[in-house]
């Protein structure tokens, strides 16, 4: 497609989509597309999402940016998932015509094709390029993994010897920051925000691995505990500090325990509480990355998942010390009290 080329409408994807969408809007002038891969999706787009491949790997997405213009107000379909908050933020995907457009109010606006190949970034006048890449590694990914069949939890995953633990939890919560705790301990980074599940044989695993760990300000100084094994680091368009520890061997790795932190500053002990698999189950149920699905299908899918892995391994609420600043053997306990909760549930 040609940078220079006119969309009939702001889909530009499907003609199920043009049809209802009679606007119209050019693709930017962009940059040669570069390949990447993050999640186990290979992506080529004006940008990095994740991992830079070389020449010659298939695509699985292929993502355009359009010029910067206003953003639509009308609603383009059926309502098939919803975030809401209370600052009007938040997000709403639609169904159209077999596609979606994915609104980030007041933002932004994704447009994607059924089978999740091709995506079309829509920035409003506010929007930041580079809030185009975060949201493409987050929620985006989250999305088309989702129409690929995988279960989406909000969570980082973590490897450690040959176990691998997945934090789950609400935004803020703190599981990107214990991830970071984890692997400064010598734990490899697997995935962060988004954890992709995978029944198997073996049992769940977190498919697919994650590039970068983002962090809060309030956690930057995390990043001075790996040196000099920290490769890059760079601040990102919404404001955190993204670090690369080193990764997983491998993108499939099955889980062995889900811990819901629980930051305090009452205790300065890491507590570990098993949850009976019924409560287990709901929490987990609560913490789907793409809020407020509507489909059947993709609800049946994340609750089967999720049913089944609440059912298989310990799901544990874990009360964690909370700085700044963190105790400098944090990671070690979390990781030596989630090898024995993994391995002997009983004893936590």
């Amino acid at each position: 497609m040609a940078g220079n080329s006119v969309v009939a409408q702001r889909t530009g994807m499907v003609a199920q989509v043009e049809a209802h969408r009679p606007s119209e809007m050019a693709l930017s002038e962009s940059p040669m597309l570069v390949r990447s891969r993050h999640m186990g999706l290979n992506f080529e787009a004006p940008f990095p999402v994740g991992e830079a491949l070389v020449d010659g790997c298939q695509a699985d997405v292929t993502v355009h940016v359009a010029q910067s213009a206003p953003l639509p107000q009308d609603d383009p379909g059926t309502v098939v998932a919803e975030l809401k908050a209370r600052n009007g933020a938040g997000y709403t995907v639609y169904s159209l015509g077999g596609a979606y457009v994915f609104r980030f109010h007041g933002l932004c606006e994704f447009e994607l094709s059924g089978d999740g190949r091709s995506v079309v970034c829509l920035p409003g006048p506010d929007c930041e390029h580079g809030l185009l890449e975060v949201l493409m590694e987050g929620t985006i990914s989250a999305w088309l993994l989702t129409l690929r069949g995988f279960a989406v939890l909000h969570g980082s995953t973590v490897r450690s010897g040959n176990l691998t633990f997945v934090f789950a939890g609400c935004s803020g919560i703190g599981k990107s920051t214990v991830a970071a705790l984890c692997c400064a301990a010598g734990a490899r980074f697997v995935a962060d925000d988004v954890v992709a599940l995978q029944q198997g044989p073996e049992g769940i695993a977190s498919a697919g691995l994650g590039t970068e760990l983002r962090l809060r300000p309030q956690a930057f100084h995390l990043a001075e505990l790996f040196r000099p094994r920290l490769t890059l680091q760079r601040l990102t368009a919404d404001g955190r500090l993204a670090i690369r520890p080193p990764r997983a061997p491998k993108e499939h790795n099955v889980i062995s325990a889900v811990f819901l932190p629980r930051p305090t500053r009452d205790s300065s002990e890491v507590m570990m509480r098993p949850l009976e698999p019924t409560q287990a189950m709901l929490r987990l149920l609560a913490n789907a990355r793409i809020q407020g699905m509507v489909p059947v299908d993709m609800q049946k899918v994340y609750f089967g998942t999720v049913s089944a892995l609440a059912a298989s391994v310990p799901v544990l609420e874990v009360r964690v010390p909370w700085g700044p600043p963190f105790q400098a053997d944090l990671g070690r306990k979390l990781l030596t009290q989630g090898a024995v909760a993994a391995k002997h549930p009983e004893r936590s």
